[in-house]
């Protein structure tokens, strides 16, 4: 008895080998300073929020307010409102990243916590950014990704962190809030990277059971048109 393979069987077979994910478990990876998270990206674009604030000003854009820029959106919640504050705004030795910056604020006399939401274009498995509260002499920042993975950062005024992560599958958008704090009313964001994770990109030892599939097929067909 002989085992036929038909031609349209070989074909459904080799495109099931390329659309095949290369992995069914996903793979995050935080970072907590720029370099190791430069290191492990590519195809970076920047977001710095320079030029759009007055020198020793500010730009609001209102109560539940939104800037967006190379298809990526920052947002707050209605109790919150959106600024870009100029690098030289407050007279303190307060500094985020470089230049102007993007911060968080309710209406003066009211308090609020501070929510920001951002989305992000299509494909993004890499993103890292500078951020800071007012909060003294301890805060907590909670940063949740779309698919519910969760970071604690703290960055008690005037200090900075870096959040920095890696994905296997794309990030839709993430959530920051203020969680720990005096104020909890200010967070503050600066020079947002967002690319390509350099582990997203299949290498050559991921590659070859694809290869070694196609070549028994094919050989499969070959035998078949000798017979």
């Amino acid at each position: 008895m002989k085992c036929v393979i038909q031609p349209a069987t070989v074909v459904f077979a080799l495109a099931s080998l390329l659309v095949m994910p290369l992995s069914s478990s996903g793979q995050t990876t935080f970072y907590s300073q720029r370099t190791g998270f430069v290191a492990a990206s590519g195809s970076l674009s920047t977001i710095g929020f320079e030029n759009l604030a007055p020198a020793d000003g500010f730009v609001n854009y209102g109560l539940a307010g939104s800037y967006s820029d190379q298809g990526v959106t920052f947002s707050v919640a209605g109790d919150e409102q959106l600024f870009v504050n100029s690098a030289t705004y407050y007279t303190t030795t307060y500094t985020l990243g470089n230049g102007d910056y993007l911060v968080t604020g309710p209406p003066v006399g009211t308090s609020a916590v501070a929510l920001m939401t951002i989305t992000l274009p299509a494909n993004v498995t890499a993103l890292g950014f500078d951020l800071g509260t007012f909060d003294f002499p301890s805060s907590e920042i909670s940063i949740t990704l779309a698919n519910g993975e969760q970071r604690l950062l703290s960055a008690p005024y005037p200090s900075a962190a870096f959040y920095g992560v890696t994905t296997s599958s794309p990030i839709a958008s993430l959530s920051l809030r203020i969680t720990i704090g005096d104020r909890k009313d200010v967070l503050a964001l600066d020079t947002f990277q967002f690319g390509r994770s350099k582990a997203a990109v299949p290498a050559p030892s991921a590659l070859f059971p694809m290869i070694m599939g196609s070549v028994i097929l094919f050989g499969a067909m070959k035998i078949r048109g000798s017979r």
